[in-house]
């Protein structure tokens, strides 16, 4: 039907043939896309995990996995990131309870690598090295909130899937490998460095430097107004805030409004969210400086101004109560 409407539709806007292409092709992966996803959501609103039969993805063809044309879409990047993950999920689901057990102790290295093999044996040529470059990428996302362990054994598959795209003639590729290169070697670096410095307004207009809080332990609290799960750490945040109130300990929330710094005066206002909070309207290479993509995000850093950990997370406020604490002490 969607075909349909798009060839109808192209017909009489006149659209040119390349356009009514990238069309159709966006609607086919879109459709593939929400089929994938209705596994996941399925699962997070009942308690037993959902289970499909093999057949279940049999909407995918071979054809569907070897598009160079469909590289265009962004629907398409969308599609060959997410396919190999839910086919890896699928299988695990239907483990047994101590098999699975065992995995959670190292979710995302073994997932990560589980992906990297259903990449292996679904796509070739440029489509496989495309899929690899989602794959780093999504990996150094979450690298920063891994535990220590985790993080050595995440930055050791990185390297080996980097090693294989630097191998590729593909000018694109060779583009797209130096990039998430530069962003490994960066993010590695950030921890034990001297933390980025920056001048922000909070709500009332008052400025503030990070420098003004030399000799105090910091938690910066990067988050978005339209952040589900920032708004969901509020309680934490406000528990930890009064929990080190008479330390010698500072929480700035920094919050990235895109221009719509209202937005972020009324999160703070609905949800009484406590602390100091400081507008980055215009200052998105924080996000550069700091190397992180999403939100929330966190980074602790000493009372000599030194990054000590770029990606800890508030769900666990005993943890992060701890960290502060060998911090304070020191």
């Amino acid at each position: 039907a969607d075909k349909v409407s798009i060839d109808q539709n192209s017909i009489k806007l006149n659209l040119p043939a390349a356009y009514q292409d990238l069309l159709k092709i966006n609607s086919n992966y879109k459709w593939k896309n929400e089929k994938l996803a209705y596994i996941w959501e399925h699962s997070q609103s009942v308690s037993d995990p959902f289970k499909v039969e093999p057949t279940y993805f049999n909407f995918v063809s071979k054809s569907d996995l070897d598009c160079e044309s469909c590289l265009k879409s962004d629907a398409y990047y969308r599609f060959i990131s997410e396919y190999p993950l839910e086919l890896w999920l699928e299988k695990m689901v239907r483990m047994p309870e101590a098999k699975k057990k065992e995995i959670e102790k190292s979710w995302n290295v073994i997932t990560r690598r589980e992906e990297s093999k259903m990449i292996d044996r679904l796509f070739r040529n440029k489509i496989r090295e495309v899929a690899y470059c989602e794959l780093i990428n999504y990996t150094l996302m979450g690298f920063s909130q891994e535990e220590n362990g985790d993080k050595m054994g995440q930055l050791n598959f990185i390297d080996s899937l980097l090693e294989k795209l630097g191998a590729s003639p593909d000018p694109d590729i060779k583009l797209v490998y130096s990039g998430l290169k530069d962003k490994r070697n960066r993010l590695v670096s950030l921890d034990n460095s001297p933390a980025p410095l920056f001048t922000l307004p909070d709500t009332n207009k008052k400025m503030y430097s990070l420098a003004d809080f030399k000799g105090k332990v910091v938690l910066l609290d990067f988050w978005d107004p339209g952040c589900v799960p920032c708004m969901h750490a509020i309680p934490n945040s406000n528990k930890l805030q009064d929990n080190m109130a008479a330390k010698d300990f500072k929480m700035l929330g920094i919050c990235f409004s895109g221009g719509g710094d209202y937005l972020c005066k009324m999160i703070l206002q609905k949800y009484q969210w406590k602390g100091t909070h400081l507008l980055a309207s215009s200052e998105a290479h924080l996000m550069d400086r700091y190397v992180f993509d999403g939100f929330p995000h966190y980074v602790l850093i000493d009372k000599k101004g030194i990054i000590r950990n770029s990606g800890l997370n508030l769900t666990d406020l005993d943890a992060m109560e701890k960290e502060i604490g060998l911090l304070l002490a020191e």
